[in-house]
């Protein structure tokens, strides 16, 4: 069995995530790399209905409805304990 990596533990906890806030199965339909300064600093994920940014250096992933309200604040660590049950 392959070692999953980081980010897609992280991107299959996120579906996880969004397909409990959202009535649509959680498909990411845009991940795009966040740069500040010149430097990466985390990822947006996208579905029909919800946001999650991924904020590389606090460890944290915000969950947001598409109108901007913040519905959730994640640690990264719970985000993979999330994939890690979502696998078994």
């Amino acid at each position: 069995m392959p070692i999953e990596s980081t980010l897609e533990r992280i991107r299959n906890g996120i579906r996880t995530v969004m397909a409990q806030w959202s009535h649509h199965a959680g498909d990411i339909e845009q991940e795009t790399i966040l740069i500040q300064d010149g430097h990466y600093c985390g990822r947006r994920f996208r579905s029909a209905e919800l946001e999650a940014v991924w904020f590389l250096e606090e460890e944290q992933l915000k969950l947001y409805h598409r109108d901007g309200s913040l519905l959730e604040v994640y640690s990264i660590e719970q985000i993979k304990e999330l994939s890690r049950h979502a696998a078994a």
